[in-house]
């Protein structure tokens, strides 16, 4: 049996009038202090330690949106090209 509800981003059904009116933010850094977390919500973000860089994702319901596949990648290729990592640790939940 279909479900008739189905979940999607708020800002494909808000009125654009509403969603233009919201404020823009910046993109927050990837980069964050071992042992600490964002304090608002960020999907993708990671920590450095030793050697060892600790990519963190975060997808609702664990699906991941070509939006956040290419953030993904993106946040791969900042830490390959600005630090001194050997290993990566993907921390995906």
């Amino acid at each position: 049996r279909g479900n008739k509800y189905s979940k999607l981003p708020s800002a494909m059904v808000l009125p654009k009038e509403f969603v233009k009116a919201l404020p823009y933010l910046d993109e927050p850094d990837l980069f964050l202090e071992f042992g600490t977390f964002p304090k608002t919500f960020q999907d993708i973000f990671y920590w450095e330690k030793n050697l060892a860089c600790f990519l963190w994702f975060d997808f609702y319901d664990g699906a991941m949106s070509t939006d956040q596949c290419y953030r993904l990648c993106k946040a791969w290729d900042c830490i390959q090209s600005n630090s001194k990592c050997k290993i990566i640790v993907m921390m995906g939940g």
